[in-house]
């Protein structure tokens, strides 16, 4: 998945965990955190955080956006597209009519 639903519960809900660096998983956590979370995904990575996290602890990772900002990005971005005409709808003042021509 690129954009994991899991992910971004654990990092609204404040539970750690550990990723692969794949994908979009990366764009979701906060760039001073991605490190901490995220493993590139082979074993020996993925054996090195686990020890990290085992000897140190598991580091909670905060996601890039705020719920709150997110949603304002998508409200301010659906505006702009509802409010700007469509290149692909015909014009208002203009009316199509076909002339039938008798036999």
């Amino acid at each position: 998945e690129n954009s994991p639903y899991t992910v971004l519960e654990c990092l609204e809900l404040g539970i750690p965990f550990i990723a692969s660096d794949l994908s979009g998983i990366r764009e979701l956590i906060h760039e001073d955190d991605a490190d901490h979370v995220l493993f590139k995904p082979d074993a020996s990575s993925f054996a090195a955080l686990l020890t990290r996290i085992m000897t140190e602890g598991a580091q909670l990772a905060r996601p890039r956006h705020r719920n709150i900002e997110s949603r304002d990005m998508w409200s301010s971005l659906h505006k702009h597209i509802t409010s700007s005409p469509s290149p692909l709808s015909p014009a208002s003042s203009r009316t199509t009519s076909r002339e039938t021509v008798d036999p």
